[in-house]
């Protein structure tokens, strides 16, 4: 350790103040030698249009070089555009900083943006929720504070990825940090269920060795979470509007992050949510 006044100190001060807010963070909670580590940017996206059918937790997954590298072009395209930050349903939606911008303006932002998603090695997970299956089941849920669907969905996304990385052959002693936008509401039981996850004390759950550690930050400032609210809209529109509404499948932006050939999105109907439950590791008998 360096004295407070030390010139050592003051130096390390700056350099830590010069990194991003998610280098920061890993600074925090990983080592050197967890330099090739995956990193789990994770958010989560309630649909409040249309018929209020859908609730989804989106997430994108790389490495911490790939993290970085995304950073920085966002950083780029946004001192571009003269942005603060990009949110994928505000330049839909012409809100807010896109309000005086005309289509082709926003589709040209979007195409900007998207790329950067869609050309880096991230894999894109999205876990919807038909609110109708926590409707049918909600009273038994609520015994466990699990009514509100975000919570299984988080369950869902975080076993989904540390399986993958399983099934990848990856070396055990590789782990996830799970970094989520910041949800006042749900992070008190959020948390408590990632540390039963991360304890190896819940049954049915093989993965615990993945799970590094867990943040809910503002996405503010972040542009890596940022990124993860691009894909968070788009499978989240895709669930609502191609699978509820059976619109036609032709949207540009949700084909360019497809096409990537990294992106799954998985529902969970009224006829699963408790089976999804239990394989879970839920006593909810």
């Amino acid at each position: 350790m360096f004295p407070v006044e030390s010139k050592s100190y003051v130096e390390l001060s700056e350099r830590l103040e010069a990194l991003s807010r998610i280098e920061q963070l890993s600074v925090a909670m990983h080592s050197r030698a967890d330099e090739h580590r995956q990193v789990a940017l994770m958010f989560a996206y309630c649909d409040e249009s249309g018929d209020q059918r859908i609730f989804a937790v989106c997430g994108l997954m790389g490495r911490l070089a790939e993290w970085r590298e995304v950073g920085r072009l966002w950083r780029v395209e946004l001192l571009a555009a003269k942005l603060d930050a990009f949110h994928a349903a505000h330049c839909e939606a012409r809100r807010g900083a896109f309000e005086a911008m005309e289509r082709d303006q926003r589709d040209h932002l979007q195409r900007r943006f998207y790329q950067i998603v869609a050309q880096h090695n991230l894999w894109g997970y999205c876990h919807g929720a038909f609110l109708q299956a926590f409707e049918a089941n909600k009273e038994l849920l609520a015994k466990y504070q699990r009514e509100k669907p975000y919570y299984l969905m988080f369950q869902t996304l975080i076993e989904r990825m540390a399986l993958d990385m399983d099934a990848a052959g990856l070396p055990k002693t590789e782990q996830i940090t799970f970094i989520f936008d910041q949800q006042v509401q749900f992070q008190p039981i959020a948390g408590r269920i990632y540390q039963n996850l991360a304890s190896g004390r819940a049954t049915k759950i093989t993965y615990s060795h993945r799970l590094r550690g867990l943040a809910f930050i503002s996405d503010d400032g972040v542009p890596e979470l940022q990124a993860a609210d691009v894909w968070a809209y788009e499978s989240r529109k895709y669930l609502s509007d191609v699978i509820v509404n059976h619109r036609p499948d032709d949207r540009w932006q949700y084909k360019l992050l497809k096409d990537s050939g990294r992106m799954r999105i998985d529902g969970c109907t009224a006829d699963s949510v408790m089976r999804l439950a239990h394989q879970l590791g839920w006593s909810l008998s």
